[in-house]
């Protein structure tokens, strides 16, 4: 359960342009609180923002775009900027046209907050509630491996906010045996 001023902001959100359906529930960590809320969405598309990250104006507008022109795209993503606990700019996180080698080999470069999955084939995935740090980067792998059409787009989407109290920040969450069962999982050698 969200000890934060999440319920304030949401409140603030919920103002009958913006439909809110907040829920704050004992869960089994992110990737299951992800799984439940995926279960009650309806969209077309899914997108889904992390305590501390939040969409950049135009961020919608730019993926309707994407969307109507890569009809085939089952995911879309673009760019992030890194911002401090204010909110101002410290740099942006440029990824790259798509590229399984890279996405395998070299680590995860697309930011989750970024991204956006067309909601059936997201369904077919879900989150793996055994991974706490690295779930988005066994996502798209998995997503990759079954076929899903990845399409980057070359703009900033949304910003994540750094600090230390985060939980990838936070030595404790580079927990080895995740990444071992990770590795063995997709078969890359560690």
């Amino acid at each position: 359960e969200s000890k934060d001023a999440t319920r304030d902001v949401v409140e603030a959100a919920d103002s009958g342009t913006v439909d809110v359906d907040y829920r704050s529930e004992p869960d089994l960590g992110q990737s299951d609180a992800l799984n439940r809320a995926l279960s009650r969405a309806d969209g077309d598309w899914i997108g889904w923002l992390n305590a501390d990250e939040f969409y950049l104006r135009g961020a919608f507008q730019e993926v309707t775009q994407a969307v109507s022109s890569h009809p085939d795209a089952d995911v879309i993503f673009g760019d992030s900027v890194l911002v401090d606990e204010g909110g101002r700019y410290l740099r942006r996180l440029p990824s790259h046209a798509p590229s399984r080698a890279v996405l395998r080999w070299a680590g995860c470069y697309i930011s989750s907050c970024a991204v956006f999955v067309r909601s059936e084939v997201l369904r077919e995935m879900g989150w793996d509630t055994g991974l706490r740090r690295i779930m988005d980067w066994d996502l798209w792998l998995r997503l990759e491996a079954n076929g899903a059409n990845f399409r980057y787009i070359p703009t900033s989407l949304a910003a994540f906010r750094v600090h230390d109290a985060q939980v990838t920040h936070s030595p404790a969450s580079l927990e080895p045996e995740e990444f071992r069962r990770f590795f063995v999982k997709h078969g890359i050698p560690e």
